[in-house]
């Protein structure tokens, strides 16, 4: 049996190629940057090795698991999972991928390694959002030797709530962000800085941004049992204000 390692690199390069130096005299296989494919007699070792960084260790299964919660209403288990990893391109690429991620609802293991639901179009019934496979097929457009392996499942479930903070933290960072931006659009209109074209190209692109943030959130609440109504709301005002001066500078909305 053989288990598929993903780790946060550390920051400094020296540090990094160690890691990759003792990983690869072990024999295991780099398949990314930091995703790798290691023979279960050595996933011991491996841990040792990488006991400073965060790790995610997978295994494949034959059978597709479902999620398990605790009687308290805590994962314990993310059940089946669709790794995807990728080589990082360099930075003319890099808007692509982050305009794929923005509509993929995913986990992040590391960097370029992202698992999805085995089961996404139970979460996606309208087809609305970016699933492993068309992420995959996407992604090598950029990265040609980009892998995508099925079926396997968090084995170091300690790590769950660390990760499920992340999708948390990512979520309400893109909200947090949307509503920034009508906060600082409804200033721009009241002092006539911005013309009635610019503005209004602007309004319909943060609401696609607040509907397309809608939509994860609704998929990662029934995946992932994590409710993002109190980061949902704070849009709402913001809103309002920019609707109301549009209204009162340009008759319309």
């Amino acid at each position: 049996m053989v288990y598929y390692v993903a780790y946060k690199v550390s920051g400094e390069l020296k540090y990094r190629s160690q890691i990759v130096r003792r990983l690869r005299a072990l024999g295991c296989r780099q398949i990314r940057r930091s995703f790798w494919e290691v023979d279960k007699t050595k996933i011991g070792s491996v841990i040792k090795i990488l006991q400073d960084n965060f790790v995610v260790i997978l295994k494949r299964t034959r059978e597709v698991r479902k999620p398990y919660i605790t009687p308290e209403g805590t994962f314990s288990e993310l059940g089946s999972l669709v790794v995807v990893a990728y080589k990082i391109p360099e930075e003319a690429k890099k808007g692509k991928i982050k305009s794929l991620l923005k509509r993929a609802p995913c986990i992040r293991l590391s960097r370029g390694v992202y698992a999805f639901a085995q089961r996404h179009k139970r979460f996606d019934k309208n087809r609305e959002l970016v699933d492993a496979r068309t992420f995959w097929g996407l992604v090598r457009e950029v990265d040609a030797n980009a892998v995508m392996v099925p079926r396997v499942i968090v084995a170091n479930n300690q790590i769950v709530e660390s990760l499920l903070e992340d999708v948390r933290r990512r979520v309400e960072k893109e909200v947090n962000s949307i509503n920034e931006g009508f906060r600082i659009l409804s200033q721009k209109v009241k002092h006539e800085e911005l013309n009635r074209r610019h503005t209004l190209r602007i309004t319909r692109n943060l609401r696609r941004r607040f509907m397309n943030a809608k939509k994860l959130a609704a998929f990662y609440k029934e995946w992932l049992r994590i409710d993002f109504s109190s980061i949902l709301i704070k849009p709402y005002p913001a809103m309002r204000e920019v609707r109301y001066v549009l209204q009162e500078r340009y008759g319309s909305t």
